[in-house]
């Protein structure tokens, strides 16, 4: 659990990154938005990062039902992969994140608060959440192994995380071309008047 106290990385985060990663994994997309609700026929107005922040802000729940919610995408994953892009992304995210609060947390919001901070309208989270329940076979069990297990894939999904920023980091540092300091000439009028225009 160590991941999700992790300051830097909150819970919000780390799910996104996963769905992210599931949908990056996807080998066949449906598109149709009878088989697939899911689908924006645009691009997400939002980063999936940002919309993670804003989930977590927001949704006024528990750092479990994160972790429960991550588990319910596996479990439709194993079922429909074909339903994870990256213009499905947020909407799965969404909806699973309200189905894990209704079963997790003792108290949760009206839907009308979930579909604002997912910005969809009321009826079509309640759609979306349809289609999970079936499509899950309105399993929402779950053990403390399974539990357990999940917050293991999300500790190895932050520190890969960690890994491809310290990556990214080398990379910039290795193609950025050093520093070089040129002392300019006393007859420079911009550095004797000392203008950066």
């Amino acid at each position: 659990m160590e991941a999700m106290k992790n300051p830097q990385v909150g819970p919000g985060t780390l799910v996104g990154k996963f769905v992210e990663v599931l949908c990056d994994q996807s080998e066949r997309i449906t598109t149709d938005p009878e088989e697939n609700p899911f689908f924006l026929n645009h691009p997400p107005p939002i980063s999936m990062p940002d919309f993670a922040e804003r989930l977590q802000k927001y949704f006024a729940c528990s750092p479990e039902s994160f972790v429960v919610a991550s588990l319910y995408l596996r479990r439709l994953y194993a079922v429909r992969s074909d339903l994870f892009n990256p213009r499905s992304a947020h909407k799965l995210f969404l909806t699973t994140l309200t189905v894990a609060v209704k079963f997790t947390d003792d108290v949760s919001c009206k839907q009308s608060h979930y579909a604002r901070c997912g910005g969809i309208e009321v009826e079509e989270l309640n759609a979306l959440e349809t289609k999970v329940l079936r499509e899950l076979a309105f399993n929402l069990f779950v053990s403390t192994e399974q539990y357990n297990q999940s917050i293991s894939i999300l500790n190895h999904v932050v520190s890969n995380l960690f890994a491809g920023m310290a990556e990214q980091q080398a990379q910039l540092s290795a193609d950025k071309p050093a520093l070089q300091l040129q002392v300019p000439a006393k007859k420079d009028p911009q550095f004797v008047r000392g203008s950066y225009g």
